[in-house]
């Protein structure tokens, strides 16, 4: 018995391109070899410069030397994926044509062997260069285009009765498994199948005859071990018939919903994913090594990962196997199209298919999706009712080619019919909290609401989970130059669809030195390193918020690696941790321990009562303590325990606990660590970071004369017992605090006066004069997730306020910018460019900047800017509405009374 004979041909091939298609018809499958030698496996946008944007045909050759011994079997070349049209000739004769991106295809080479010398296979690829009709999923409009045979090539020797492939499926339930045998074979032959579990020890045999080129069995397991994520244990299904055999390793385990929550095995499943669009630096569209999965897949697990989404690319079957192997879920998805015609359609249902069919026996993969965000629907789906039927057709048709796994028919929103009801939801805390918590409600409460109408009953049931959300935390430059030797190609706008600046790392470049970020942040690699910092405290509150709702099913956070430009991944594009890597399990584990608190900025002397909760995703119950602590600037300790208990596979509230904050003067920064315990062994630790002001931090050092107007009148009792001296006598006063930039305003400055314009209402200020400004999104936004606002370190005094700013401006953050770098602006549904009125101001005076993803989109909180012959300062901070009750905003006001007096 013999299983199939192998030979890789793997290596260098020689290549050539045909700009103008005129291979064919000269004959080039003729030819003995090309110009260009090649590696391949791999796309022909690493070749070279002059390859990464060519698009059309391009041509391979390989030399064949046959093993003789191979004589008297069938004689097939096998490739595993060529992007996208394969046509292949072995010695000058067609051998056939292969269209599809993702999937294995074989040509019998028989009847053209030359088995005395060299044989010349010739393969040819065609990528067109409008693939809009075509599955290609990101390829080309977002990151680089992948052409050519990105996958392995090998010839295989195999009897004429012969095992074509294997379909298990496992039904642990029973203890048993089905396993499909395709064979070619005549009706009547009979089929074994053995089962050998992960020692190589016989467990189980059957026998079923061919009938129809199949052969189905159904196979007892004794003493079954079950497949999960923490014990990966795996069988080998082997078949055989006549003197051929061929195998497939399977799990046995099953998923399912029910009320609301996905069960693994019959037991609660949490899903902590993350999207992986599994592009890579050396090779773009698939690993170096097994290794180097191995090694990723590792990573993630220590992150407290437990399933990959892989998005809209059919992944490189060397990695669901290490998925198998390891324990990593896989939630798998295929490469869409962009144009929705007929022949797209088709050509889509033909990789799902094929997609389905290739990875079906692997336990690791736990759901499909088909579609994602409507792309290929063209964003119809909400209101087009044949696009509706056209999903709920292709849901039923993938639901009869298998039945055991969920299938999610649209991620993200705009469901028809789906065994997920996810939600892709995009915020960035603590600037948008509040939003988030109201959003995080609906999707939880409300899970009708994303589904198409007359479709709403269809969300009975169904889990919920926010299956993409995330911030950017930027990677160093000079770890891309170093490891690529240079700037790549896509450091600048490669690509119509993202012609936006603040997605192209070209940007940060430029603007770095243009807006002077040298002296809030020393380097650009430094900044890089500091917006990975906010990117983890951006996400720990959101998963914390997601954690302590037990209705939620799960998430998926975008993503697992940076990939090119696209900066949000908890690794970077090489697979190297960002900064707070090991943190990120702190809220992301199995096991979290968390506070509420009511607010992160306190009194000297107030008292905090937090909440304490517990998310428990394991199957043992916690009976233990939870112990914190905080530690002041003088080093004096605040600490306790509490007694808890929580259910296996539950969350929720355990306790609370109530802490006087410290005597300060001034304001500073506190951590408060809480550690829980459970027979002596620390099972979850985690920090939340609070500020503690003085009121004596309060008072105005400088003692300026200030006359307050408008809306700056409310803060009239608290500048008094700050110590400032007010005055109705405009003359008489050093500064003028109003939020109009009225006729009284621009006069004082024409006068060389100085003026604090408190612009929260942004353009709705009534009166503005000249000055831009742009509105924020309040609620989800992918573009804003990607922002952080920053404050140069020396502009506030002893303030704890410089270089990112975080939870020390909890309720601050403005709802509009003044515009400082060109911005697109929402109307309705359409982004307009706007230009900027201020885009000549000195960097120097942006005393609170913010920018998005690669220093795009950049505008100040905080300006200082001379108008007339004055000095003109100008907040969107939210000062006025949280006057008095937020701490560092109210010292932060107190601090611009100052400032805006200085000279500029």
């Amino acid at each position: 018995m013999t299983i199939r004979q192998h030979l890789s041909l793997d290596g260098f091939w020689t290549f050539a391109t045909d700009p103008h298609g005129i291979g064919q018809r000269e004959r080039w499958y003729n030819l003995t070899g090309f110009a260009r030698t090649v590696t391949v496996p791999s796309p022909w946008q690493i070749y070279g410069d002059d390859m990464i944007a060519y698009t059309g045909y391009g041509w391979y050759h390989c030399v064949v030397n046959v093993p003789t011994d191979w004589q008297g079997n069938e004689v097939i070349v096998r490739f595993d994926a060529v992007d996208y049209e394969a046509t292949v000739w072995l010695n000058g004769q067609l051998l056939g044509v292969h269209e599809g991106g993702y999937e294995p295809f074989e040509w019998l080479l028989d009847r053209h062997l030359n088995w005395d010398g060299p044989n010349h296979l010739v393969l040819r690829v065609l990528d067109p260069k409008d693939n809009s009709e075509i599955p290609h999923g990101k390829q080309g409009s977002w990151y680089t285009r992948v052409s050519g045979p990105w996958q392995s090539v090998h010839l295989q020797a195999r009897p004429a009765v012969h095992v074509r492939y294997l379909h298990v499926t496992p039904d642990p339930q029973q203890a048993h498994v089905t396993v499909a045998v395709a064979v070619a074979a005549p009706d009547g032959t009979p089929v074994t199948v053995t089962i050998t579990d992960a020692t190589g020890t016989q467990v189980a045999t059957a026998t079923a005859e061919a009938k129809d080129g199949r052969a189905v069995a159904r196979i007892a397991i004794p003493d079954m071990a079950l497949w999960s994520p923490e014990n990966p244990r795996l069988y080998t299904a082997c078949a055989a018939v006549g003197t051929n055999h061929e195998e497939a390793h399977f799990g046995m385990r099953w998923v399912e919903r029910r009320d609301g929550l996905i069960y693994l095995n019959g037991t609660p499943l949490y899903v902590r994913g993350a999207l992986d669009q599994a592009f890579h630096p050396e090779s773009i569209y698939r690993a170096s090594s097994v290794a180097d999965i191995e090694r990723e897949i590792g990573l993630a697990k220590a992150m407290g990962l437990n399933l990959l989404r892989k998005h809209i690319k059919v992944e490189d079957p060397r990695y669901l196997d290490a998925c198998d192997r390891l324990g990593m879920l896989i939630w798998e998805e295929p490469a869409c199209y962009a144009k929705d015609t007929p022949q797209a359609r088709a050509r889509f249902q033909r990789e799902v298919e094929a997609m389905i069919a290739r990875d079906y026996n692997h336990p690791s993969i736990i759901a499909w999706s088909i579609y994602n965000e409507e792309w290929g629907l063209e964003w119809r789906l909400w209101q087009d009712t044949e696009k509706q039927a056209h999903v709920e057709a292709l849901f039923d048709h993938a639901k009869q080619l298998d039945g055991t796994r969920l299938i999610c028919d649209n991620s993200g929103w705009a469901h028809v019919k789906t065994d997920l009801n996810d939600w892709h939801r995009y915020f960035v805390l603590p600037d948008q909290q509040s939003a988030w918590t109201a959003d995080l409600t609906v999707c939880v409460e409300q899970p009708a609401k994303n589904f198409v109408a007359g479709r709403a009953d269809n969300a009975a049931g169904v889990p919920v989970l926010v299956s993409e959300f995330g911030n950017w935390g930027l990677p160093e430059i000079s770890r891309m130059t170093d490891w690529y030797g240079r700037r790549p190609w896509w450091f600048d706008a490669q690509w119509s669809g993202h012609i936006e600046a603040f997605k192209y790392p070209a940007t940060a470049e430029l603007h770095f030195v243009t807006y002077d970020l040298k002296q809030v942040f020393g380097t650009l690699d430094a900044m890089a390193v500091a917006c990975q910092r906010r990117m983890m405290r951006s996400l720990k509150p959101t998963i914390e918020a997601m954690r302590q709702r037990p209705d939620l099913a799960g998430y998926v956070v975008t993503e697992l690696t940076d990939i090119e430009w696209e900066a949000n991944g908890w690794l970077d594009y090489f697979r190297q941790p960002k900064a707070g890597f090991a943190q990120f399990a702190w809220f992301n584990a199995p096991i979290v321990v968390m506070i509420q608190v009511p607010q992160h900025n306190l009194w000297s002397g107030d008292t905090v009562t937090g909440t304490l909760w517990v998310s428990n995703h394991t199957a043992n119950a916690i009976a233990g303590t939870i112990g914190w602590q905080i530690t002041d600037a003088d080093h004096a300790e605040l600490q306790g325990e509490v007694a808890v208990t929580i259910q296996a596979f539950a969350s929720g509230p355990v306790g609370t606990v109530s802490i006087t904050l410290p005597a300060v003067t001034d304001s500073q920064r506190l951590t408060l660590a809480l550690m829980l315990r459970q027979d002596g062994e620390t099972v979850a630790r985690n920090e939340e970071e609070l500020t503690v002001t003085g009121r004596q931090a309060l008072q105005v050092a400088a003692k300026p004369t200030i006359t307050l107007q408008g809306g700056a009148m409310p803060l009239h009792a608290g500048l008094i017992a700050a110590g400032v001296q007010l005055t109705d006598a405009l003359d008489c006063a050093n500064l003028l605090v109003t939020t109009s930039l009225d006729a009284v305003a621009r006069a004082r400055l024409d006068l060389g006066g100085n003026v604090l314009l408190l612009a929260e209402a942004g353009e709705m200020v009534p009166d503005k004069g000249f000055l831009s400004f742009r509105r924020l999104s309040r609620g989800e936004s992918w573009d804003r997730a990607s922002s952080i606002f920053y404050a140069r370190p020396d502009a506030f005094g002893a303030l704890p306020i410089g270089g990112v700013l975080g939870w020390e401006c909890e309720h601050l953050f403005p709802h509009y910018l003044v515009p400082i770098s060109p911005y697109l602006q929402d109307f309705n549904g359409r982004g307009i460019e706007l230009p900027s009125n201020q885009a000549g101001v000195d960097p120097q005076g942006v005393l609170v900047g913010y920018f998005e993803g690669w220093i795009g989109k950049f505008g100040a909180a905080v300006l200082r800017l001379p108008y007339g012959e004055g000095s003109l300062t100008v907040t969107t901070l939210r000062l006025i509405e949280n006057y008095d009750t937020q701490p560092i905003g109210t010292a932060l006001l107190h601090e611009l009374l100052t400032v805006a007096c200085l000279p500029l």
